[in-house]
């Protein structure tokens, strides 16, 4: 599967409405009223047109291909809401369900940060529909939930979360760092790898029967703030659950984070 992330060209604004109205459908329904939809996602020459002069002007927007195949696609640029002027703001990502899962959001996030950045942006916001399960996408990219604000659709006002990043290198490291990285495990041992390096590590140690000891977690500090610990322990709890251990923690960030989680308590 070859992956490439690049500008669309206006030559292509048909293919992306496409994708819009793809997209809508599989995510939307149940989310939004069906009639909604369909007055919102209907293809006329009108639109198409507008499309195209609108990726002239604002060469705003990248595509996400596979096998030199359109499969999706993210705009970008300044922040809609007057209560976020100054910051930037990723304004939409759809993807085709059937190409969902090979992390192509990460990589045009990745490409959107670096643009945002150089234009002089230091902060983000995203918008994503209340029940949509992309809220998970918006939180996994480094977006904390800020609060709610609303969409017009025909007329209709539907909830929207909104997610911020108060700083924009920060985030784009932390995407960067997942899309590099992957988890070894070892012996008694999850190891968080970049390009190869260790930059953190989660052990734990058999105390009895169907009992393990979380005793010690470690982030490299150059990487510290980047959610690795989480990560790290988040694959460990999963482990855990499919070979019906029991956990304590010893360890204090995993203690901590164990509060946090009550999902994998009693495991």
């Amino acid at each position: 599967m070859q992956i490439e992330i690049k500008k669309i060209s206006p030559d292509e604004a048909e293919e992306k409405i496409d994708i819009n109205i793809k997209t809508w459908y599989t995510t939307y329904k149940g989310i939004l009223p069906i009639e909604v939809i369909d007055k919102c996602q209907a293809k006329t020459k009108e639109r198409i047109e507008k499309e195209k002069e609108a990726i002239k002007e604002k060469n705003n927007i990248y595509g996400m291909y596979v096998d030199n195949k359109l499969v999706g696609y993210a705009s970008y640029g300044a922040a809609r809401d007057e209560k976020y002027k100054g910051s930037g703001e990723i304004i939409s990502c759809y993807i085709l369900e059937e190409y969902q899962h090979h992390h192509l959001g990460r990589k045009v996030v990745i490409k959107i940060l670096d643009d945002l950045i150089e234009e002089g942006y230091q902060t983000m916001i995203t918008r994503c529909l209340v029940g949509n399960p992309s809220n998970r996408f918006h939180a996994s990219i480094g977006g904390k939930i800020v609060g709610q604000g609303t969409i017009n659709l025909q007329g209709d006002e539907f909830a929207e979360n909104i997610y911020y990043h108060k700083d924009l290198k920060k985030s784009l490291k932390l995407n960067q760092v997942k899309e590099k990285s992957i988890i070894k495990e070892e012996e008694n041992r999850l190891v968080y790898l970049l390009d190869e390096e260790e930059i953190g590590e989660v052990e734990y140690k058999i105390i009895g029967d169907k009992t393990v000891d979380i005793y010690h977690t470690y982030v490299d500090p150059d990487y510290q703030g980047l959610q690795i610990a989480s990560i790290l322990m988040t694959e460990l709890f999963k482990k855990l659950q499919k070979e019906n251990l029991k956990v304590i923690a010893s360890c204090s960030y995993a203690n901590h984070w164990l509060k946090k989680h009550p999902e994998y308590r009693n495991n």
